[in-house]
């Protein structure tokens, strides 16, 4: 095989397509490809925080403290899905049923945003932010980095969090994680603190939330 064909063949890796998107967006340990009925994701699973486990060791092993923030991030992604893709994901008619991931249909299925819609889906919202923060962040990241100024605690977030869950205007939730918060919760939409803009602006699905039924379209 020359070379042009070695590089066409990789550009036309379906299966390995399809794990990058199971990887990123549908986290499962089942094997791609397979049937999609054995690719059912859980919120929060072992496998939902595998790439964040290994961005932890990665910063324990002295990588540069920006690039290591940056790539933590990145590894809350499919964390994150796990929520707003929990469950068999669906699949379109004209797609291979052993490749393809699309949004679950107990979320509305693979013709619907409504899984990345916030004020859809409340409790998964806040269960995902909190999972985030107390659970990833608090616990391990901070902690790993050497403290440093005392983060705000969940319960002080959590009405912030509310606030943009339960909102259908993309503009006001833009609004409330970009600006930077004072300590309290006032009319103007406000976080509570960078972190919260990160996860706010990242968990939360901040691109879409606000669009609507018809018109919202998919983060990723």
């Amino acid at each position: 095989m020359d070379e042009e064909e070695i590089i066409a063949s990789g550009a036309q890796d379906e299966p390995g397509a399809s794990r990058l998107v199971q990887h990123n967006h549908f986290p499962s340990y089942a094997p791609v490809p397979d049937r999609h009925l054995a690719r059912s994701g859980t919120p929060g699973d072992d496998s939902a925080t595998r790439w964040t486990r290994m961005e932890l060791a990665t910063a324990a092993k002295g990588a540069p403290h920006a690039i290591a923030l940056f790539r933590f991030g990145n590894s809350l992604h499919p964390l994150e899905d796990s929520w707003s893709h929990a469950g068999v994901p669906d699949i379109a008619i004209t797609c291979d049923h052993s490749l393809a991931c699309g949004h679950p249909k107990k979320r509305g299925g693979v013709l619907s945003h409504d899984a990345d819609i916030t004020y859809k889906h409340i409790p998964d919202t806040e269960q995902t932010a909190q999972r985030v923060y107390e659970k990833i962040y608090l616990l391990e990241y901070h902690k790993l980095m050497g403290g440093g100024s005392q983060p705000a605690s969940w319960a002080s977030l959590q009405p912030a969090v509310y606030q943009f869950a339960e909102s259908s205007d993309q503009i006001w939730q833009v609004g409330l994680v970009r600006v930077r918060s004072s300590g309290s919760i006032p009319q103007l939409p406000q976080a509570h603190s960078r972190w919260a803009e990160i996860s706010l602006s990242r968990a939360l699905s901040a691109p879409d939330a606000g669009r609507g039924d018809a018109s919202a379209r998919q983060r990723r």
